[in-house]
């Protein structure tokens, strides 16, 4: 008798795979406090390069991962062939390397991030049928970062691959979830595993090839979440020590901790009900789109709570520079526009209370703004908390989602 899949069954490599998007995101909040006080506007564009490449990795792995699923639950089969598990275990390694030679000097690091980002595109090749042009890009790149001294153009060039290697997976999310299912001249099809022995099983198998499931994936989110608010946690932490002699911590302690509570109940109450309301709509094309906009509106919440962290790390090191102040506000601002974005996308405001939600998170970041100018960061944070305090109060007063997580 074939083993049941049971529907709760994560596996190893996908929580490992987060944890991994997660330390990447540390090293850039790093690599952005060094380039901040060295006024590098070559390492600030590395940095947000570096944000793209980790998420463009994620995003391909966890749409594989989430496939695979999908189609085991369905069949009630065990996809248990290394034609997949062994690219994306060699992923595991080189994205280490990858945020490794991400360095404080990463145009002197160039030639070395550059390999084995080209190690990463031949696993892409073999994983998601990327074409033999990509390999020959970043090729051409390596070569130019070991025979120019001109790192700086090297860079510029690389860095517009990365967008638009950016825009290729935004639009080709299904092609990636589906590419282990088609037949190459560098693998066989993984369907050659399958034996279903039954119509219902083929028929259960041809639907869910043509689904995404988007809710476990914006699921993987959230755990992608709850390990950096971890993170978060340990920056606070970090910060508290450095406390100046003769001042307190109390106060900031408190703002600082309450800052990530709160951060955690506002995001996993405006994104809880998105599941439940993906479900409902019968229009596959409209569930696709509407999930696949979902996941990358989502990604701002990480931005957001890694200017939050970057903040808070350099709360007690240099935080008169008005830059890291900005940061953090900025933190504030993609938050409000992420949560504006999904209410606007699922029709969350109650009658008429649209444009009252708005001013209001409006005016909260004008408020944000001018404490920035007074330039007392207990100030910015403790402006922080209130606008997650007013936020949940207009939540629960404008939209459907009422702010409740339990």
């Amino acid at each position: 008798m074939r083993k049941s899949i049971p529907k709760e069954d994560i596996k190893w490599f996908e929580l490992f795979f987060d944890i991994i998007f997660v330390v990447g995101i540390g090293k850039v909040i790093s690599q952005l406090s060094y380039n901040i006080q060295n006024e590098s506007l070559v390492g600030l564009v590395s940095v947000f390069l570096m944000f793209l490449i980790l998420f463009n990795i994620w995003i391909k792995v966890v749409m594989l991962e989430n496939k695979i699923k999908v189609i085991e639950r369905a069949i009630d089969q065990d996809v248990t062939g290394v034609k997949y598990k062994i690219p994306i275990f060699i992923q595991f390694v080189i994205t280490l390397y990858i945020i490794h030679f991400f360095n404080y000097s990463t145009v002197d690091n160039l030639p070395y991030f550059l390999f084995f980002y080209l190690l990463l595109t031949f696993s892409n090749s073999f994983l998601f049928m990327f074409k033999p042009i990509k390999i020959a890009s970043v090729s051409i790149l390596l070569i130019l970062s070991i025979v120019t001294s001109n790192d700086v153009l090297v860079l510029g060039l690389f860095g517009i691959y990365i967008i638009h290697e950016s825009i290729y997976t935004y639009k080709h999310l299904r092609t990636i979830s589906n590419s282990l299912f088609k037949k190459s001249r560098f693998k066989p099809s993984i369907e050659s595993e399958f034996n279903l022995d039954n119509n219902s099983q083929i028929l259960e198998y041809s639907n869910v090839r043509r689904k995404l499931y988007m809710p476990h994936i914006i699921e993987r989110l959230g755990i992608v979440m709850i390990v950096f608010l971890a993170e978060y946690t340990i920056i606070s932490i970090t910060a508290l020590e450095k406390v100046p002699s003769g001042e307190s911590f109390v106060i900031p302690s408190i703002l600082m901790f309450s800052l990530v509570i709160l951060f955690y109940y506002n995001y996993f109450s405006s994104i809880e009900h998105i599941d439940k309301k993906l479900v409902t709509i019968l229009d596959k094309r409209k569930k696709y789109i509407k999930g696949k906009r979902t996941i990358y509106v989502v990604a701002l919440y990480f931005l957001s709570i890694s200017a939050f962290a970057f903040f808070v790390k350099n709360f007690y090191v240099s935080y008169d520079i008005i830059a890291y102040q900005y940061l953090g506000a900025l933190g504030l601002v993609l938050f409000e526009v992420a949560d504006i974005i999904l209410f606007e996308m699922y029709d969350d405001f109650k009658k008429s209370f649209e444009i009252p939600y708005l001013l209001i998170k409006i005016a909260l970041f004008a408020l944000t703004m001018v404490l920035l100018l007074v330039g007392n960061p207990v100030l910015v944070l403790l402006v922080f908390n209130f606008s997650f305090i007013i936020n949940i109060y207009i939540g629960k007063k404008m939209t459907t989602i009422n702010y409740h997580i339990l």
